[in-house]
């Protein structure tokens, strides 16, 4: 397996999660679900390399904010159900004050996300088993972000659904951040050792967003370095996409 990713000393970052937006920030608790699939149960699903590496990386840079509680689900333990669970219970623990992350790294396509025992299209983990546990939190603050091929149909309403965030919203302040369009594919590389979009994804948190180096990064800062190099280093096949109900200008991480 691939070493994790390396986070400089000199670089360590904490979300501040846009605490603008947050009423009582400094009294918030994080709650965190990160999921990484590589090794799949079934065989209709091919492998991957570095899913589970991706969800190793992104739990050590929680870990590091002083997060107050982050639970990783890699290959076996990363089944529907329990991903369902998982995130169901700890997201519940949440107040108004308090702030979700879901991350997922593993497949993808349109309208949902693959888990470790896929084996059809209804054993995947919808988008809307998504949705429905975020709107289920009554976190002041949510965040979802995914490394998977079609990521960005997540922002694709249901039929008759004029609301294209479809219950992600509700009335929190909520970041989504998805690594492709809902028509492209997500790519992973040996020489980066993780899913490109993760790779900077991680950067960014780590200082390399911070385009006028105030120690300060804001939501857009951030989207725009992940979007101008995930679609340079894949020579313009992959286009990150950002929405929510957010202040795209106020300070997301300090470091």
């Amino acid at each position: 397996m691939f070493s994790r990713f390396p986070l400089s000393s000199l670089m360590w970052c904490y979300f501040l999660l846009a605490f603008l937006l947050v009423a009582n920030s400094t009294q918030a608790k994080i709650y965190a679900v990160v999921v990484g699939v590589s090794n799949y149960q079934y065989s209709v699903v091919p492998n991957l390399t570095y899913s589970d590496d991706d969800a190793y990386a992104m739990t050590d840079y929680l870990n590091t904010g002083g997060y107050h509680e982050v639970v990783r689900l890699t290959n076996s333990q990363a089944t529907k159900a329990n991903i369902i669970s998982t995130a169901t219970s700890l997201f519940s623990k949440a107040t108004k004050q308090d702030i979700i992350v879901f991350f997922f790294s593993g497949h993808g396509t349109e309208g949902a996300f693959v888990p470790y025992d896929t084996y059809d299209y209804a054993s995947m983990l919808s988008h809307s088993d998504v949705k429905a546990i975020f709107k289920q939190s009554k976190a002041g603050l949510k965040v979802c972000i995914a490394d998977a091929c079609h990521s960005g149909s997540i922002k694709i309403p249901k039929r008759n659904n004029t609301n294209n965030t479809s219950g992600l919203q509700s009335n929190s302040e909520v970041v989504v951040i998805m690594s492709s369009r809902p028509t492209e594919v997500s790519a992973e590389h040996p020489n980066l050792g993780r899913g490109i979009f993760t790779y900077y994804l991680l950067l960014g948190f780590n200082g390399y967003a911070d385009s006028n180096r105030d120690r300060n990064i804001s939501l857009l800062e951030l989207f725009n370095y992940i979007s101008y190099q995930v679609s340079n280093y894949t020579k313009d096949q992959q286009h990150p996409i950002m929405f929510g109900k957010f202040n795209k200008d106020a300070t997301f991480i300090t470091y």
